[in-house]
């Protein structure tokens, strides 16, 4: 279905909206922060957070934070030193907080890593349920909360999905800490394409980059488009299949009316890895660097604490390696824009500052420093092979229900909420972690595939979107039994959320029939799907704005609402219009006039 560009949300929108204005006052307010002390240092703790703040201050909306001192929480994560802010004070900022795990984990990172300090949480929008006095005098890292705003579930999910469509409109890559390829010298981020060239780019490479796009609506209707290159036959590859799921490229695509501008952002997708492994691969891919230098000392600092080395260093190792890894696909993808479309391309730099460290960044450029793709590869001739890693546990029950389906982006994202509503069903209030072991096992028992060998690089396709789209996280867990690190993912900030046209025609018509039926909600949920699916096949809707396989996803998804009406509420933005569509007009009427006595 043709997006209604009239719809599009877009920055000007948002400049309108009531969140623009308060998150304007939420930064001057940190501002203020600093302005009062110059011992603070200020850590997003989250990638929506801090990519909001790029964005403001790509649009010059923020001024006077050139001398802050403004990191990610990938600095402290990955810094090889305790106590490396002995006198600071720390505020924590996120853009929300709901649940609250998120927040008490990165307070609990920063208090291991900096023993003794003062650490301030300060959030823009707290949910209404944290405005409970007794809730938050009984923790004590809610106790010192601050906070701009107290939202419904709703207003933060919406929220939520305004920012995502606005770091696609306006080309601020979602993520953190990846090298991010540009074209040099020009304003915008990313490589501009001509339609033509962007056709050709399409077709990749045979043998070498191969293509793969994945298409989603946002809030309003905006069109989002991510995908990635994978970049096939490699070395690294080969060597290390035990450790390397994919060498791919994300893509964060934005079609503009003079062609298609493309960010890059090279992307190792790792396996989990027994730690000394992980710790024998850094230490190649480093040596003779000022990192390989701080790991030793890091090391001896932990002896020296009676501290568990592995426990405290498996992050910043894993992601170590992976930047590395990510780097030299960064240098190979850099070659073949330079050689095919005769673009001079460049990594950009300017972000590093808030993730990395300066001896982290010299480290990578010693590595790198030759530019020859043979010097760094000797570098992992010094690694032995990686051990396969066992399954972490079997999920096999949480997708039981999921139908086996023809691979598509679509499908593979729908079933990932369904293995998301079955847990939370089976285990309600805990967190769900998928290894990425897991994750390729459940492609390969539910996704059909024309070739088989390329399930691969469906897997890493359908990573690449649904990191981008905020479906998914990047996940590290560390098993000190048995000395492994669990890459994996947990779900994101938008995946409660429902975008396409579909979904928001089946929510209108569960939207309705809870406002009749209330807590009959369970008893005449059969009979409201029966005389749903009739009007959908005699209204001509069916295969139209809704197929046969996304109606069964949507009747289990909201099987079960009536035992959760937040589920229902959280829910209430998506129809949020300026002009209620006529197919939403005509399912609410129905429902309203159905009888379910």
């Amino acid at each position: 279905m043709e997006m209604d560009n009239a719809n599009k949300y877009t920055w000007e929108d948002f400049e309108n909206d009531c969140y623009y204005e308060q998150l304007i006052v939420f930064f001057n307010n940190l501002l203020t922060l600093h302005k009062g002390d110059d011992k603070r240092a200020f850590v997003f703790i989250s990638r929506r957070a801090f990519c909001i703040f790029l964005l403001l201050l790509q649009k010059g909306r923020l001024t006077g934070w050139e001398d802050v001192p403004v990191y990610s929480d990938r600095y402290v994560m990955k810094k090889l030193e305790f106590d490396f802010w002995p006198d600071q004070e720390i505020v924590l900022i996120d853009d929300s907080v709901i649940t609250g795990h998120h927040l008490k984990s990165a307070y609990d990172m920063v208090k291991r890593k900096i023993s003794k300090a003062k650490i301030i949480p300060y959030v823009f929008a707290m949910e209404e349920k944290w405005n409970d006095a007794n809730l938050r005098r009984n923790d004590e890292i809610f106790k010192n909360l601050r906070y701009e705003r107290v939202y419904t579930h709703n207003e933060i999910l919406k929220l939520s999905s305004i920012e995502s469509l606005l770091f696609y409109e306006c080309g601020i890559p979602y993520m953190v800490e990846l090298p991010i390829i540009t074209e040099k010298g020009k304003p915008a981020l990313g490589v501009l394409f001509s339609r033509e060239e962007f056709l050709e780019f399409q077709k990749g490479v045979e043998g070498v980059w191969t293509y793969r796009e994945c298409k989603q609506v946002g809030y309003l209707q905006n069109e989002m488009t991510s995908g990635c290159l994978i970049f096939e036959n490699n070395f690294l590859k080969r060597r290390f299949s035990e450790l390397v799921q994919n060498l791919t490229v994300r893509l964060h695509i934005i079609r503009e009316q003079d062609g298609v501008r493309i960010i890059f952002m090279p992307f190792a997708i790792l396996k989990s890895a027994d730690f000394s492994s992980l710790k024998d691969m850094a230490e190649a891919l480093y040596l003779g660097t000022g990192y390989m230098e701080s790991l030793n000392r890091f090391e001896k600092e932990c002896e020296e604490r009676g501290k568990d080395f592995s426990e405290e260093s498996f992050i910043a190792l894993y992601r170590a390696v992976v930047y590395s890894i990510s780097y030299y696909i960064g240098q190979e993808v850099c070659k073949y824009i330079d050689m095919v479309y005769d673009k001079e391309v460049v990594f950009f730099e300017q972000y590093n500052k808030y993730s990395f460290d300066r001896e982290f960044l010299d480290s990578i450029k010693t590595v790198f420093q030759d530019d020859s793709e043979m010097r760094y590869i000797q570098r992992t001739f010094l690694v032995p092979q990686f051990k396969e890693i066992e399954h972490r546990e079997k999920i096999k029950e949480l997708y039981t229900s999921v139908p086996l389906r023809e691979y598509s982006y679509n499908h593979v994202y729908n079933a990932m909420l369904d293995i998301k509503n079955q847990h939370h069903l089976l285990y309600p209030g805990q967190d769900l972690f998928l290894s990425i072991e897991e994750m390729e096992e459940f492609f390969k028992s539910k996704c059909m595939v024309s070739d088989y060998e390329q399930i691969d690089n469906c897997v890493s396709n359908c990573i690449s979107g649904m990191l981008c789209q905020g479906l998914l996280v990047n996940t590290l867990r560390y098993d000190s039994g048995k000395n492994i690190v669990y890459r994996g993912f947990s779900f994101g900030e938008n995946s409660d959320v429902f975008y396409s046209v579909s979904a928001k025609v089946f929510y209108a018509a569960v939207a309705a029939y809870y406002r009749i039926i209330g807590e009959n909600y369970n008893k005449k949920y059969h009979l409201f799907v029966l005389h749903l699916f009739h009007f959908f096949k005699e209204q001509s809707l069916l295969d139209t704005f809704i197929s046969i396989d996304e109606f069964d996803f949507y009747v289990r998804y909201f099987a079960k609402a009536g035992d959760d009406a937040r589920q229902i509420r959280n829910k209430e933005f998506l129809l949020d219009r300026r002009e209620t569509p006529y197919y939403i007009k005509l399912v609410e009427e129905y429902i309203a006039n159905l009888d379910f006595a």
